[in-house]
């Protein structure tokens, strides 16, 4: 399986980035998954649990409301109002 790089930033700033397989996300129209060349994307995200499956194990953050793009290098920004690793 193919990997990808994903930031998460917070108005606190950088609170992750590194390559991952695969993540889950909480949209507003319902959870998504986001794996390796994905097409590009924008999609808003809601408070939840934000899944990530990387080096082998799952780590998973609260986040709070905000966006996620899958820009056309296959890499995923999701800028949010909070995330904290649960």
């Amino acid at each position: 399986m193919g990997t990808y790089t994903l930031t998460i930033i917070t108005p606190n700033g950088k609170i992750f980035e590194d390559p991952i397989e695969s993540l889950m996300a909480p949209g507003t129209e319902g959870s998504f998954g986001i794996f390796a060349n994905h097409a590009p994307l924008i999609a808003s995200v809601k408070d939840g649990l934000l899944t990530v499956k990387h080096e082998g194990s799952r780590e998973q953050f609260t986040i709070g409301p905000g966006t996620l793009e899958v820009d056309d290098q296959h890499n995923v920004l999701l800028l949010c109002d909070r995330a904290t690793p649960s």
